[in-house]
């Protein structure tokens, strides 16, 4: 119980009483409040994913080389990781002809595990649902494959502290939906940094019924690239075409969109495909308890 208050107070909740080890009102209080910013259903009862939110669990952590399929010491990837070579993994499965529900996410699931029986039944291998050997084997992966995967690391964390975020990764969301990001709350009006050197390449602009807000991507020359949302306003410089530089300022904080406070939407989209967790690279380098803005001097706000 201690560890659920702790986590809660880690978001910036207040948790009257403190971390006493006693679940009442203070705690379920606390305990709705968060799961009304994470769009959780308000029952003030910690589910599987209000824990993965706020890293009760084991945290999924990227491999050395995140882009990478080399197995760690314990094996090949296991049930309930989130990793980039998961999603190199899946896609090997899907080119393989098996139907893979959800696609590459990089979150290894119920789905991937059906779609890994699928595989060993359709070619005689011995039935387990993960990733042995044999099924490595037949894929014909090398212990480090990355013919699919793109390369890429986070140079910079994307928002000035302080912040908080939890594994908000495929959350439910409205309409049948699945968080394909990683919120991160912060005061309206926080800087935004480019997280890579690369080029804007899309704006989104806040308007009725737009979910998004305002928004932008940074993408890279190989494609892969990372998605901003509900911002409140772009840095001065900011348009589809400008290059920028891991650091630079690319907008503020905002609550635009469909948010219920301010907080930015972060999103990695490897090589252009589909989203992969950002959570592990997110704790990878994590910055929210830096507060001092960092003006890069192209962008800086006029005196």
């Amino acid at each position: 119980m201690k560890d659920l208050q702790t986590a809660l107070m880690g978001t910036g909740l207040v948790v009257r009483g403190g971390a006493d080890g006693s679940f009442g009102n203070a705690t379920k209080s606390a305990l709705i409040s968060f799961q009304s910013v994470n769009a959780i259903p308000q029952d003030g009862v910690v589910t599987e994913v209000g824990a993965r939110i706020l890293d009760l669990g084991t945290p999924a952590t990227p491999a050395t080389e995140p882009n990478g399929f080399a197995p760690t010491p314990d094996g090949y990837p296991k049930k309930g990781e989130s990793s980039d070579r998961v999603r190199v993994f899946q896609q090997h499965l899907i080119d393989s002809g098996i139907k893979l529900v959800g696609g590459a996410d990089g979150s290894f699931g119920n789905a991937t595990m059906a779609a890994i029986t699928v595989f060993q039944l359709t070619n005689g291998l011995t039935l387990t649902g993960t990733i042995t050997q044999e099924v490595a084997d037949k894929l014909g992966l090398a212990d480090s494959d990355t013919s699919t995967a793109a390369s890429f690391k986070l140079e910079r964390f994307p928002i000035q502290g302080q912040c908080y975020y939890g594994n908000t990764w495929h959350a439910p969301r409205g309409n049948g939906r699945l968080h394909e990001g990683v919120d991160v709350i912060a005061a309206e009006g926080n800087l935004l940094y480019a997280v890579v050197d690369g080029t804007i390449t899309k704006q989104y602009w806040d308007r009725p019924g737009a979910l998004a807000g305002n928004g932008l991507r940074v993408a890279q020359d190989n494609g892969t690239y990372f998605t901003y949302l509900h911002m409140s306003g772009f840095a001065p410089g900011i348009k589809i075409g400008t290059k920028v530089k891991a650091g630079d300022v690319v907008g503020f904080v905002g609550n635009t969109g469909s948010s219920a406070t301010a907080h930015l939407h972060f999103e990695i989209h490897p090589s252009g495909g589909a989203a992969v967790n950002p959570y592990p690279y997110l704790k990878a380098i994590d910055d929210c308890g830096n507060t001092t803005p960092q003006y890069q001097s192209s962008f800086a706000p006029s005196e």
